[in-house]
């Protein structure tokens, strides 16, 4: 009697047609059979997704950083400031630029393209030492040419005279030492005497050998050793000319490729130095956008790069397809994860770096499986089970489940093909259970 009334509270809860007048005798529980919606197990292919949190990074990101000592002059903007609305507020008003009087500077969000200028800084410093620096090489250049030049022939001349008079006072000091050495021989000069003459001569014979060297020389040209001195004097300044001209391009900082400014750390007037390093500005480019994501390990076997995902971005309500660019080659040994990044498009520039999102990976898929939907699966002692709608009665079906589908379980034993199971609340069913039919479900094909 228990049992009948638990049926009848059941049929009232699952929603049953009024049962039909009935006479006094009849039992109370014969009528009441709870309505049933069935479905049929369908045949095809199950795939199984998992949704993970994912992290948007851009596809480049750069921090603009001085290579050069140097005050910033200049944040020259891409775009000027539109005109102020008629009814603007004059708070509104005055933070807006006057694009004569203080043009306005680069700043968060503007967008850049390839090769504009971010950054200028003073350039009279680098100007001086770029001018030092040719002046020098003009002045090493200037020797080089004198030498390569040698002697004028105004020069060779001179000491063309030079040895003809060390000739002529050798030959008259000759001449006095053959005197003085006659007179010896007669005994009327002195030993003392003849010396000294000795000694004129040999002087004047050392003096007509370096006078004919210097002519030799002033004839013969620069020796190779001076030419590589003076030449190698030349490229030194040339390096510093080049140095210095290196020096001065750098006080201007232009965009590397097409970005967004993200961060700025600096203003006008302010110094920047190359070490320590000064960040000046940030700059990111988003397009395409990359989600990055921590991917078990279990499922590395069933992905490859250019798998096709699912992304959905927090704050936006349609999902977005994107294509796996990138696994990484190593697994994390604390978290057991591999570095997945999947490139999704975002020329409208609606995901932004830093969003968080969840990417929808294929981890199986089952072809040709028997599949039912997922509400007709249930547990009776501990084993999983569904009932199956056979000529006005439910039978209680073990079944082995395979994987699971968004809309499907893939059944891989105990059910055939075109059976009818309930696929409403059927955990309050009992084996063997007279239901009527209250309606069919599609396949979840």
């Amino acid at each position: 009697m228990r049992g009948g009334r638990l049926l009848a509270a059941f049929g009232l809860l699952c929603a049953c047609d009024p049962p039909p007048e009935q006479g006094a005798d009849a039992p109370a529980a014969a009528a009441w059979r709870p309505v049933v919606i069935v479905a049929p197990a369908a045949q095809g292919a199950i795939v199984a997704e998992i949704e993970l949190p994912a992290t948007f990074l851009p596809k480049r990101r750069t921090v603009i950083v001085a290579e050069v000592d140097g005050v910033v002059h200049a944040l020259p903007a891409p775009r000027g400031e539109a005109p102020a609305p008629a009814g603007e507020e004059d708070f509104l008003r005055a933070l807006r630029h006057d694009a004569e009087r203080d043009p306005p500077n680069l700043n968060i969000g503007d967008r850049v393209e390839k090769g504009a200028v971010l950054v200028e800084l003073a350039r009279a410093d680098f100007e001086l030492e770029l001018a030092v620096a040719q002046a020098e090489l003009g002045q090493a250049q200037a020797e080089l040419a004198e030498l390569l030049a040698w002697r004028r022939p105004e020069e060779v001349r001179r000491l063309e005279a030079v040895c003809a008079e060390a000739e002529a006072e050798l030959a008259r000091a000759r001449l006095d030492l053959a005197r003085v050495e006659a007179l010896r021989a007669e005994d009327v000069a002195s030993e003392e005497r003849r010396e000294l003459a000795a000694t004129a001569v040999r002087t004047r014979e050392a003096r007509l050998a370096a006078a004919s060297e210097d002519l030799e020389i002033a004839r013969a040209g620069p020796t190779a050793a001076e030419q590589r001195v003076a030449e190698a004097a030349v490229v030194a300044a040339q390096a510093r000319v080049a140095r210095a001209e290196e020096r001065l391009g750098k006080t201007v900082i232009r965009a590397p490729y097409d970005a967004l400014v993200t961060e700025r750390f600096v203003d006008i007037g302010e110094r920047v130095t190359a070490m320590p390093r000064v960040e000046i500005l940030e700059i990111m480019d988003s397009e395409p956008l990359l989600a990055q994501v921590d991917v078990p390990e279990r499922l590395l076997c069933g992905m490859a790069v250019g798998d096709r995902v699912r992304v959905r971005a927090q704050g936006l309500p349609e999902e977005a397809a994107g294509i796996v660019s990138l696994i990484n080659a190593k697994v994390d040994s604390a978290t057991r994860t591999c570095r997945v990044r999947v490139a999704l498009p975002n020329a409208d520039g609606r995901l932004r770096p830093g969003q968080f999102a969840r990417v929808t990976f294929r981890a199986a898929t089952a072809e040709h499986a028997v599949g039912v939907p997922p509400a007709a699966l249930l547990l009776r002692d501990g084993s999983p089970a569904v009932f199956v709608l056979e000529d006005g009665r439910v039978s209680l079906r073990r079944v082995q489940p395979g994987i699971a589908g968004a809309g499907a379980v893939e059944i891989l034993s105990g059910l055939e093909p075109g059976e009818q199971v309930v696929v409403d609340d059927p955990a309050l069913l009992a084996d063997g259970m007279q239901v009527t039919l209250g309606g069919e479900r599609e396949s979840p094909r």
